[in-house]
């Protein structure tokens, strides 16, 4: 999960990530998708889950479910085990309307 640079006055985005055997080539369908959030997430302490089972991926907002990535093979399934990595960085410029 990633929180994407807002622009000022429009909602925040989160974005999930998928990668299949390490790949994060693009080549993947749904590897990235962006939500907007309901609420201001720097306000105050939030719930944000993954639930990983051998049958799907669901990505939820305050046990909300934002995504579903179901299992339809072990080709375009994750099978490695799951791992946080944690990072700030500045990618304004592609993360909103070109850094505005």
């Amino acid at each position: 999960m990633e929180f994407l640079v807002t622009t000022f006055g429009k909602p925040y985005t989160l974005q999930t990530n998928l990668y299949i055997r390490g790949s994060g080539d693009g080549k993947i369908i749904g590897r990235e998708m962006k939500f907007h959030l309901w609420f201001d997430p720097t306000t105050d302490f939030h719930h944000y889950i993954i639930l990983w089972s051998p049958k799907e991926i669901v990505f939820l907002v305050h046990d909300v479910p934002i995504r579903r990535y179901p299992r339809k093979s072990d080709a375009t399934f994750p099978l490695r085990p799951m791992w946080v990595n944690g990072s700030i960085w500045d990618a304004s410029s592609w993360t909103t309307e070109d850094g505005n």
